[in-house]
């Protein structure tokens, strides 16, 4: 019986980061390397709104030809509220990242930076 209690206490904190996400689409892939970086780093992903706890939208809202600027923001599923956003970053496209759409740079960069924080300040 003491196996078991101090099993269950070893094994609590893995239990409560089992929150699921769903990264809502965009028509320029920009929510790839959101998923890509949710996969790599074990978090539950779903495929369907309705069974997610928290939805995670790429915002960009400032295009020009070669520079962008965005955040993420992330809402309860169930209540629609916002839950948490990240910090403003902007991203500029470049011949040395070849010419790579400026959205995409902006989502990689707030991905790379501040994602993870942002999940983790959720989960706890």
């Amino acid at each position: 019986m003491k196996r078991i209690v101090l099993l269950a206490i070893l094994f609590a904190p893995y239990l409560v980061r089992a929150q699921k996400f769903f990264v809502e689409k965009n028509d320029e892939g920009c929510e790839r390397p959101i998923i890509n970086k949710l996969l790599e780093k074990n978090i539950k992903l779903v495929f369907k709104e309705d069974s997610a706890d928290y939805i995670i939208k790429p915002i960009i809202n400032e295009v020009r030809r070669d520079k962008a600027r965005g955040y993420l923001l992330i809402t309860n599923a169930k209540t629609g509220e916002i839950a948490a956003k990240t910090e403003q970053e902007s991203a500029v496209s470049t011949v040395y990242n070849g010419l790579q759409n400026p959205k995409v740079r902006v989502v990689n960069k707030i991905v790379d930076r501040s994602l993870l924080k942002t999940i983790e300040g959720l989960t706890k």
